[in-house]
């Protein structure tokens, strides 16, 4: 594979993956604080609900984002993601690294 095909795929692949990280942070953002302004700003105490014992606006604004975040990170590492060889391959014309000891 020629350099310049190696570079243009490394820059292709790794644009892609910074486009999609930067897209699931910004959906986290408007998420986080779309749902904890919503459940949690001017509201009496009294008004804010629990689930399993956690204000609801923490649990579904800061720990739900979380582990989705979480979640799509590592299925996003695993399959995701394509590994780009950047070492040359051995030209099969030219010698190796050899020794000739008598």
């Amino acid at each position: 594979m020629s350099e310049l095909a190696a570079t243009s795929s490394e820059y292709h692949s790794s644009r892609r993956e910074a486009i999609v990280a930067l897209v699931v942070w910004g959906v986290c953002l408007i998420w986080c604080v779309g749902v904890c302004v919503t459940l949690g700003y001017h509201r009496p105490a009294e008004e804010i609900s629990l689930v399993i014992g956690i204000p609801a606006w923490v649990f579904w604004g800061v720990l739900m984002p979380w582990i989705a975040a979480t979640l799509f990170s590592i299925g996003f590492g695993l399959f995701g993601m394509c590994d780009v060889d950047d070492a040359p391959e051995p030209d099969a014309s030219s010698p190796t690294d050899r020794h000739d000891h008598p």
